[in-house]
């Protein structure tokens, strides 16, 4: 059985809750005396005096202040790379769609195998120039 009793059936009525709530109380409180935890040692004074002393060196540090700016200054570049992002998204799907209804309605033909012709010798161009640099390199 764990530290907290078993949540209460509904055939189970409750004539008084305070009542109830004292007994589910004192329960509680056995269990957390036979349990091994040693809330004295947790807190202790010594351990909120470390606590409170870390606390206070960073609120009076310089770091608070980097901190503050890098969370201020991360959340608004966040914000405006997600916002330029999405109207990038939104106008580059909107140009796909309009190129591809043009294509199907015929007011516009793609010639393929030229794009994967010019893709390819691009691709495979610069593939060998990045390959001839590691050599040189190396």
């Amino acid at each position: 059985m764990g530290l907290f009793p078993p949540p209460r059936t509904y055939s189970e009525p409750i004539n008084d809750p305070i009542e109830w709530l004292r007994e589910i109380t004192k329960k509680g409180n056995e269990r957390l005396k036979n349990s091994n935890i040693n809330f004295d040692e947790i807190f202790s004074q010594r351990s909120l005096d470390k606590a409170s002393e870390l606390a206070h060196n960073l609120i009076k540090s310089d770091k608070t202040v980097q901190i503050t700016y890098g969370f201020v200054a991360g959340y608004a570049s966040g914000y405006c790379v997600k916002r330029v992002a999405k109207v990038a998204a939104f106008a580059l799907g909107g140009l796909f769609v309009i190129i591809q209804s043009l294509s199907f309605n015929g007011y516009m033909n793609i010639n393929h195998e030229r794009i994967k012709k010019d893709f390819e010798v691009s691709f495979f161009n610069s593939f060998y120039l990045y390959k001839s640099n590691l050599i040189i390199l190396h």
